[in-house]
C-alpha cells in the first residue's frame, strides 16, 4: 500500500513538473515573442550609463509590436522615483514617486527607424540631491562597515560622515588636476567609497490604451562617471558589438553579418537564410569589444587590488509575419568563451520548432546585450540593443 502511493505520489510530481515544463515553454516563448498587436517596450538604452547627480542624461526606450503615436503614450504620465531602498537580502521598496516631466528639458521624440521597432527618446536632468536623500546610503563609514561586514575600511582622510563625504566627492569630481595627482592605491579606495555612496533610481512607463502594463526601468546614480580622472577609479561603458556570426550545425558554412554597416538596432540590408530542411540548430555569435574593468568591494579595499572584468548577458525577441509568430525559439547557452575575462565573445545556441515555419516565412530577430558585475554595490547597466532580418528557405 505503502509503495502504491509512493507511485501516486510520484506520478503526480512527474505530471506536475511536466507541466511546469510546458508552461515556462511557453512563456518563454511568448515573452520572446514581438506580437503586432501589442505595444512591447522590449529595451531601453542611456546614451552613456554612468550617471551622476545634476547630469542631463539622454534615454531611449525601444519599442516593437503594435506602433505606437502621442495618443498610446503621454509622457507627461511617465513617473520617476529618486529613493530606491535596499537592504543587504536584495529586497527593494520605492519610497515615493513624482511625475518625470518636472525632470525633462527637452521635448520628447517618437523615432521611426525601422519598420519592426521604434524609438521613445528623451533628455531630462537626474534630481541633483538624490544621493543625499537617498535612505540606502548608510549616515556615516562606521554604519556601512558593520552593514557589509568590512573590519578594516583603509582611512582617507575624508570626512566619515554621508553628507560631508558626497560634498568631498561632488569637490573632487570639479577639480581634475587634484584628481590627476591621487595615487592609484587612493583611487581603488576612493572607488569603493562611491560604489557604497551610490543609489538607484526608477523610471516608470505608463500607457493609455488601458491594457498596456506598466514597464519599469532602474538605473544607478554615482559619481565614478565624473571621478574618471583619478587612476583606480573603474566607469562602464555600453556594450560594442563588434561582429556577428551565424552558423547552422557546422560552423564551415558561417554567414557573417556585418554588423558595422548598421546603426544602432537597425538592420544593415542583409537578409540572414535559415534552411528549414537542413538545419536542425543555429549557433550565433556576438563578439564585444574588450570588456570594462571594474573592482568589488573587497578588491577595493584591500592590498593587492585586483580587477575583475565584467560580465555579458544577452537575449533574444522576434518579430515577424503570421507564420513567423508560430516559431518557438527556445536560446539557451552553448558557450561562452571569455579568453581570461578579456574577450567579449559569447555563443549562443537557438533551438527552432520546425513544425510551426514554413518556407518563406520571414522575420526580424532583435539581440539586447547587457553587461553586470556581481560584488558591485550598484553597478549601472549597459545595453546595445541590435537588430536584423532572417527568412526561412529550403
Amino acid at each position: 500500500m505503502k509503495f502504491s502511493k509512493f507511485f501516486q505520489m510520484t506520478a503526480v510530481f512527474e505530471l506536475t513538473f511536466l507541466l511546469i515544463s510546458c508552461s515556462l515553454e511557453d512563456f518563454n516563448r511568448h515573452y520572446r515573442q514581438l506580437d503586432d498587436d501589442m505595444i512591447r517596450p522590449f529595451s531601453y538604452q542611456f546614451e552613456n550609463p554612468e550617471i551622476a547627480p545634476g547630469d542631463t542624461v539622454e534615454l531611449s526606450v525601444i519599442f516593437s509590436g503594435k506602433k505606437i503615436n502621442s495618443d498610446d503614450i503621454d509622457i507627461s504620465n511617465w513617473k520617476v522615483c529618486w529613493n530606491i531602498y535596499t537592504d543587504r537580502f536584495g529586497n527593494l521598496a520605492p519610497r515615493g514617486e513624482e511625475p518625470l516631466k518636472s525632470y525633462i528639458i527637452d521635448k520628447p521624440r517618437i523615432v521611426e527607424d525601422d519598420e519592426n521597432f521604434q524609438k521613445v527618446t528623451l533628455k531630462f536632468v537626474v534630481y541633483d540631491s538624490m544621493l543625499y536623500k537617498s535612505d540606502v546610503i548608510p549616515e556615516s563609514l562606521d554604519e556601512m562597515a558593520a552593514m557589509y561586514n568590512f573590519k578594516n575600511i583603509p582611512q582617507v582622510g575624508f570626512p566619515t560622515n554621508k553628507d560631508g563625504f558626497l560634498n568631498t566627492l561632488e569637490n573632487l569630481s570639479k577639480d581634475l588636476n587634484v584628481q590627476r595627482a591621487i595615487p592609484d592605491t587612493l583611487g581603488t579606495v576612493i572607488d569603493g567609497l562611491a560604489q557604497v555612496f551610490s543609489a538607484m533610481f526608477e523610471i516608470y512607463v505608463d500607457f493609455n490604451d488601458g491594457k498596456t502594463p506598466r514597464s519599469k526601468i532602474r538605473h544607478t546614480v554615482r559619481y565614478h562617471g565624473k571621478l574618471s580622472d583619478i587612476k583606480g577609479v573603474y566607469t562602464n561603458k555600453n556594450p560594442v558589438i563588434e561582429d556577428i556570426k551565424i552558423w547552422a550545425m557546422d560552423e564551415k558554412d558561417a554567414y557573417n553579418f556585418d554588423i558595422n554597416k548598421s546603426k544602432e538596432i537597425t538592420k544593415s540590408g542583409d537578409t540572414i537564410n535559415i534552411s528549414i530542411d537542413k538545419n536542425k540548430t543555429i549557433f550565433m555569435e556576438i563578439k564585444a569589444l574588450p570588456k570594462d574593468s571594474t573592482l568589488t568591494l573587497e578588491q577595493a579595499f584591500s592590498k593587492t587590488r585586483n580587477t575583475s572584468f565584467e560580465k555579458y548577458y544577452v537575449r533574444f525577441f522576434f518579430a515577424g509575419d503570421t507564420t513567423y509568430s508560430k516559431l518557438s525559439f527556445s536560446p539557451v547557452t552553448n558557450k561562452v568563451d571569455n579568453k581570461n575575462g578579456k574577450d567579449g565573445t559569447i555563443v549562443r545556441r537557438v533551438n527552432l520548432d520546425y513544425d510551426k515555419v514554413n518556407v518563406g516565412g520571414a522575420g526580424y530577430i532583435f539581440l539586447v546585450l547587457y553587461d553586470d558585475n556581481i560584488g558591485v554595490v550598484y553597478y549601472p547597466q549597459g545595453r546595445t540593443t541590435k537588430g536584423f532580418s532572417i527568412k526561412f528557405v529550403e
